[in-house]
């Protein structure tokens, strides 16, 4: 029994052990919570905003357009082999090896007399919203003047990485403080730049037509794309003289692929080179050039939209074939979109002095849902604030220039989800048996086009007004304020007091007086009624084509008999009249009523061939999923088809 007095030794030890241990644990769970409270803090509370910016001072007092550009190099310091420069796009440990072209930061300012915005373009991978919200505080502090400023990355896969993916391995980032700094100031200098270069204007706006083949695919299914470039091309009033564009397409500037370590600007730089210097071949001018200084900005390009190594590229003035990746196929690219822009830019435009600015843009919250993502934050590998726990602070605008709308989102927005949709001056037929939702689908439309201070007119032959007005108030849809605000006017017509002839004079009087931009009939069997023996087609014919010439939207409330059964579009023959159809059924399944909504045709674009679920909520319209796995939608008694 020697070794008793070593025992309360050992369980001492054994006791100091388990509470070390214990505060050690405590320790790291300390230090984690801290590094994550420190990570997913919100930095700046002051950047969650609400901006309402509309026309109506222009409107009270129209004044001319001014414009004007900036650009300033954000090219990086290559000179230091102990700060090496890692690319961004690809993968890690990609070291920048020379500077191929140079990299911009470019700004565009406009001043419709009342207000300004300014854009600012950056050949870069891309920019966190933080980012973005110092640009502005130090334009504030500057007093330029701007009251809304959009900036925007090319998403650039050959520039030096700005977010933290692309460092020396997946622990490390690679940004690098300095050249971030740089970015930003060059970014302000830009944008004050055109501000200060600010002179009269007059804008032009332009929707090119690019067919894909030879230029972009689509590396994931669904394979959809946008691939119009569109057009704001600013010129001097008294000689015509090109100030600067704004151009947008969709591609991934990644054209020489990840196998190269030259830094440069992509297809986007050739394309703003030729639109300002024109082509030269051997000396010989193939192109001419625009003057003036070009932003380019990506549309939708997620899905994801790339000119790959498998695109073959034909330079469009030496009729050179590429196949692999590398500058001369993105110079070819370029050069292929200047081929078709440079034409319609020095033909004949109409411009015009007159582009009232409007601008709706607030921040939200979007929940972190990405937990690699989440790792990175914890490790420091995005450097970015939070607005709360799992919750990103990000922004949407949407900004009007004239006759031109521009959507703001971060991110890659995939082309399926905002191409399409109703085009100007045409005619949609809404179709479907009673009770399906198509008055309530016509009011969205509505409701929409005012948040773009659109005017919408409803002329309704069945419902009284105020019913009506409770429909719009159990869906969300504020009719009442529309009205206030002159962007809406529901008129009752009773179908046997007016002639079809009083009917059209009151529609005309209507768009003539008011601009209106979309009128709904509500319904055509209604409508027919006032017909009193005369053909529904010809009238109806003769009012949509006055209307689609003075580029309204018109759409046709039809309604078919039954609930279930055969499908058609119309019981009254004037499918003919659609530029697109757009239909909702009933459903049975599983013994519950439910809906579908589809489309069955669209004359001016491609459109989305599956049915999904349709559901009208207290919040608004709700379509759901797709409607796979199941055959007889269309007779409204579907079955569920087992997978062979």
């Amino acid at each position: 029994m020697q070794d008793t007095p070593d025992r309360p030794t050992r369980r001492s030890r054994g006791r100091r052990l388990l509470r070390g241990l214990a505060l050690g644990t405590l320790a790291l769970f300390a230090l984690v919570a801290a590094r994550c409270w420190h990570a997913f803090r919100d930095r700046d509370p002051t950047a969650a905003f609400h901006l309402e910016i509309t026309d109506a001072a222009w409107r009270a007092e129209p004044r001319p357009l001014r414009a004007g550009f900036g650009r300033v190099r954000i090219n990086p310091d290559l000179s230091d082999p102990a700060r090496p420069v890692y690319l961004a796009g690809f993968g890690q440990n990609r070291r920048a090896t020379a500077m191929h072209d140079d990299l911009w930061a470019l700004a565009c300012v406009v001043d419709d007399g009342h207000h300004r915005l300014g854009v600012a373009a950056l050949d870069a991978i891309g920019l966190f919203h933080e980012t973005v919200t110092e640009i502005r505080r130090r334009l504030r502090a500057a007093d330029a003047r701007l009251d809304y400023v959009i900036v925007c990355a090319t998403h650039n896969h050959n520039t030096p990485d700005l977010m933290g993916l692309w460092g020396p391995h997946p622990l490390k980032s690679g940004v690098d403080p300095r050249y971030r700094e740089q970015v930003i100031a060059a970014t302000v200098r830009a944008l004050r730049e055109a501000a200060a270069a600010l002179a009269p204007a007059q804008v032009a706006f332009h929707e090119i037509p690019v067919p894909t083949e030879g230029l972009v695919t689509d590396t994931r299914r669904p394979m959809v794309f946008d691939p119009d470039l569109r057009v704001m091309h600013f010129t001097r009033p008294d000689d015509g003289a090109t100030l600067g564009t704004v151009v947008t397409w969709s591609n991934h500037p990644e054209t020489p692929w990840s196998a190269n370590t030259e830094i440069t600007a992509d297809f986007c730089g050739y394309l703003r080179e030729a639109l300002e210097q024109g082509v030269l071949i051997e000396g010989r001018q193939a192109l001419p050039g625009l003057g003036g200084t070009h932003l380019y900005i990506n549309g939708a390009l997620g899905g994801l939209i790339t000119t790959a190594r498998s695109v073959t590229v034909t330079n469009p003035f030496t009729g050179a074939v590429l196949e692999r990746p590398s500058h001369d196929k993105a110079r070819a690219v370029g050069w292929q979109l200047a081929a078709r822009l440079i034409p319609a830019l020095t033909g004949p435009a109409r411009s015009t002095r007159e582009a009232p600015l409007s601008v709706r843009a607030h921040t939200l919250e979007v929940p972190l849902e990405n937990r690699a993502f989440v790792a990175a934050t914890v490790l420091g590998l995005l450097d970015r604030g939070h607005a709360r726990w799992m919750r990103v602070r990000t922004e949407v605008a949407l900004v009007r220039l004239g006759e031109a709308s521009m959507a703001c989102v971060p991110g890659e927005i995939y082309p399926e989800l905002v191409n399409g949709g109703i085009e100007r001056g045409t005619v949609t037929i809404i179709t479907g048996p009673s009770g399906v939702g198509k008055t309530t689908l016509g009011l969205q439309f509505m409701k929409e086009a005012a948040g773009r201070g659109e005017r919408s007119v409803v002329y309704t032959f069945e419902e009284e007004v105020e019913i009506m007005f409770a429909r719009c108030d159990g869906i969300g849809i504020p009719a009442r304020t529309m009205i206030q605000k002159g962007t809406l006017a529901l008129n009752k017509i009773e179908p046997l007091q007016h002639a079809p002839d009083e009917f059209a004079r009151r529609a005309r009087e209507e768009v003539e007086r008011n601009n209106t931009r979309l009128v709904m009939i509500d319904s055509t069997a209604g409508y027919q009624l006032s017909m009193r023996g005369e053909a529904l087609g010809a009238h109806l014919h003769a009012l949509a084509k006055y209307l689609q010439n003075l580029g309204v939207v018109v759409l046709l409330i039809t309604e078919v008999q039954g609930v279930v059964g055969d499908f058609r579009v119309s019981d009254l023959g004037i499918s003919y009249l659609g530029d697109n159809v757009v239909f909702l059924r009933f459903l049975e399944i599983n013994g519950e009523l439910r809906k579908a909504i589809g489309v069955l045709k669209k004359r001016l674009s491609d459109f989305e061939k599956t049915l999904r679920e349709f559901e009208i909520t207290r919040s608004g319209i709700k379509v759901g999923k797709p409607l796979t796995g199941l055959r007889g939608v269309l007779l409204g008694t579907p079955e569920w088809v087992k997978e062979s």
